[in-house]
């Protein structure tokens, strides 16, 4: 496999382990060593177990819209095309990844406090 007269660090974690392909070029690269990978534990899976579900109801809603289109082509919305209807669950579509693409690096850089100001904003307005 290997040239004869190569030699190979062989640890445990990959520290200071040649690549084949460098060794037989004569290269003295080495290849990165990224350390054991974390586990968070309980927590962790609890966050990833709960942005599962919201997605699971976010994207259920959005493919469920053909339901809700039947329903507004037969009571609210009669005298409309269904064209038109469409249009409804399209834009709510758009304004859910929209509204994830602009709230995710706020959330990023500003933590969850960025993500309260468009609830605490938009909740006194009905009643007002």
């Amino acid at each position: 496999m290997a040239s004869a007269g190569t030699e190979y660090e062989i640890s445990r974690k990959g520290e200071g382990q040649k690549s084949i392909i460098a060794a037989e070029l004569g290269e003295e690269s080495t290849t990165p060593n990224f350390g054991e990978v974390p586990d968070g534990g309980p927590r962790a899976w609890l966050v990833a177990t709960g942005s599962a579900f919201i997605f699971f109801s976010a994207l259920g809603y959005t493919n469920s819209f053909g339901v809700f289109q039947e329903y507004y082509m037969t009571h609210q919305l009669r005298e409309e095309s269904p064209d038109n209807i469409a249009w409804i669950g399209s834009l709510s579509a758009f304004l859910q990844f929209a509204a994830g693409a602009i709230g995710g690096p706020l959330f990023d850089r500003f933590g969850a406090w960025a993500c309260l100001l468009a609830p605490l904003t938009f909740e006194p307005s009905p009643l007002t």
